[in-house]
């Protein structure tokens, strides 16, 4: 089952370490980025929802929700 997961300090790095193929880099920002990017929002009183998603208990991407 396909499950979301907070991103806390037991998966960040592996979350971190996640790659997209080359032909999808121009998309996408990298997850260190968008983790930057939670940080900074969540610190000026904005909202950030950054989540692993998992394939049962394999680490299989990342999504973030965020306004603010």
């Amino acid at each position: 089952m396909i499950t979301l997961r907070k991103v806390d300090k037991r998966n960040i790095w592996s979350i971190v370490r996640l790659k997209v193929h080359d032909e999808q880099q121009s998309f996408v920002a990298t997850n260190t980025e968008s983790m930057l990017q939670a940080y900074t929002t969540m610190t000026e009183g904005g909202v950030a929802l950054p989540f692993g998603i998992y394939d049962e208990e394999s680490l299989i991407g990342f999504v973030m929700f965020g306004y603010g």
